[in-house]
């Protein structure tokens, strides 16, 4: 079973804010959230999603 991560671990494994990774998903119809509970959870494959495509915007040149 692929790993889950709450929003709060998953923006203190990226170092960035709990919103930070909130907005990302958002803009990311892809990525997939799981209701556990009362909280959200996101796939370790669907974060790497995240993070790829956050790299890829920034190394852009215009």
């Amino acid at each position: 079973m692929e790993q889950l991560y709450s929003l709060k671990s998953a923006a203190k494994k990226l170092d960035v804010s709990k919103r930070t990774i909130q907005r990302l998903i958002k803009q990311r119809p892809d990525i997939e959230k799981y209701k556990v509970g009362s909280g959200v959870r996101i796939k370790e494959s669907d974060l790497k999603k995240l993070v790829v495509k956050q790299v890829n915007l920034e190394n852009i040149e215009i």
